[in-house]
């Protein structure tokens, strides 16, 4: 039911504060592709990006070119995706970012002015030290045009700096060398991809506006985008396996980070995925369309999983259940050796925690959020030892379980409440 998992995901997100951290990579959108005619082209070029950015595991923001201007300062690295008409402002900003020491790849080429007429094309020369010949077709053309393999321009360039043997384009710009590296040409020997230091900064032109092509645009930009960044020194997240359909972020928080993974296949399969924490290696079982979380502290402590099936840090399975459910501590302990955890279900089945020490006298009571409070509605005794169970039926699975030892109950039943009551009062993690 929606409503029980709405009320779990606001007790969940208010247990975070999380703390903005920069990125060193900024997706500039030429907004002006979104306006009058065609405006898919520069709506579905921006999804096109983000979507081959999120598959190469990227942390990334995002910035209009109307306010090129105010590229944050933490910016190494800029994309510039389809951007074929930006008004003259907008350019000579970006122009200045590059020039201050910014590194950018542009596609297409910015040739047209803020009212898409083609009256701008020596902006090339200044951006990528090319000489614009003509347009093999219009930029409304793009999803018609057949890709064809391009090839490096030397073997020297080829041994030194070219990677890229499975990338295909469709040149919109007729090009010529006016002070650029050639890297890639097309099989007459046409400049596709070229290098131009700008200032003290480098610009990374490409002559296809890729993210105008249709279908699966992602899969075919992503080697163009891998390849960028590798230059510019961007790393991504790291994450096992390295599959393009999981969405992998670290958000920072108050006292360290929010693992988050969401799979973005449509099936039914669910997969182990192995993460890079402070607290080692910490493996989620991740569903289809559902995400996983593993919030880990600075100083290694783990105070949140949720995953399908399964969660483990290092060797320990800390968390089993037969569907999707999220643990978290209330004492502000370690999973491992929290005495009092509240179980976040989202589905039926059992679910079976594990801690370093036996608990000695468990009990679970299951209940709900009522007039700001955590009010019970039943007890269960638990078997003492390093685990223990809940099964959660039909009907407990829309509550909300709190493990911890008898006796101890008023104080954490207090905590939940507090959570929900008084949030302001409760630092978040």
């Amino acid at each position: 039911d929606l409503a029980y998992t709405h009320r779990n995901l606001s007790l969940l997100f208010r247990l975070f504060e999380p703390v903005y951290e920069a990125p060193p990579l900024t997706v500039l959108i030429c907004d002006n592709m979104r306006l009058g005619n065609a405006e898919r082209l520069g709506i579905d070029s921006a999804y096109r990006c983000f979507a081959a950015l999120l598959g190469l595991h990227v942390d990334f923001n995002v910035a209009s070119d109307w306010f090129a201007d105010q590229i944050p300062v933490t910016t190494k690295a800029a994309l510039y995706p389809a951007a074929l008409c930006p008004s003259d402002e907008s350019f000579e900003a970006v122009m200045k970012w590059v020039r201050a020491g910014g590194v950018l790849l542009t596609t297409g080429g910015p040739v047209y002015d803020a009212d898409r007429k083609l009256t701008r094309t020596d902006r090339l020369k200044e951006l990528a030290g090319v000489e614009w010949l003509g347009a093999n077709y219009a930029p409304t053309d793009r999803p018609s045009q057949t890709a064809a393999p391009i090839r490096a321009a030397t073997m020297t360039e080829r041994a030194r700096t070219f990677d890229l043997p499975d990338l295909q384009a469709a040149p919109l710009a007729s090009v010529k060398p006016a002070g650029a590296v050639v890297l890639a040409t097309d099989a007459n020997g046409a400049p596709v991809l070229t290098r131009q230091q700008v200032g003290n900064g480098v610009v990374y032109y490409v002559a296809d506006p890729v993210e105008l092509a249709p279908g699966d645009g992602a899969s075919a930009l992503r080697p163009l985008y891998e390849w960028f960044l590798r230059r510019a020194s961007i790393a991504p997240s790291l994450v096992t396996p390295d599959d393009p359909q999981l969405h992998v972020f670290a958000q920072k928080t108050r006292t360290g980070r929010a693992h988050v993974v969401f799979s973005s296949r449509t099936g039914d399969s669910h997969q182990d995925v192995k993460l890079p924490t402070k607290a080692g290696e910490v493996v989620l079982g991740v569903k289809d369309r559902y995400p996983a979380l593993a919030a880990v502290g600075d100083d290694g402590t783990v105070s949140v999983l949720g995953a399908y099936q399964s969660a483990k840090i290092g060797a320990l399975s800390v968390l089993t259940a037969d569907g999707l459910v999220t643990a978290t501590t209330l004492d502000g302990a370690d999973l491992r050796k929290s005495a009092a955890v509240m179980l976040l279900p989202f589905s039926t089945g059992k679910v079976t925690l594990r801690r370093l020490q036996p608990w000695k006298r468990p009990v679970a009571l299951l209940g709900d959020i009522h007039d700001g409070k955590f009010r019970p509605l039943e007890a269960l005794n638990l078997r003492a030892g390093a685990e223990v169970t809940v099964d959660f039926d039909a009907d407990r699975a829309t509550l909300i379980a709190l493990v911890c030892e008898r006796g101890t109950e008023p104080k954490w039943q207090g905590a939940i409440s507090k959570w929900v009551s008084a949030p302001g009062e409760m630092r978040g993690r």
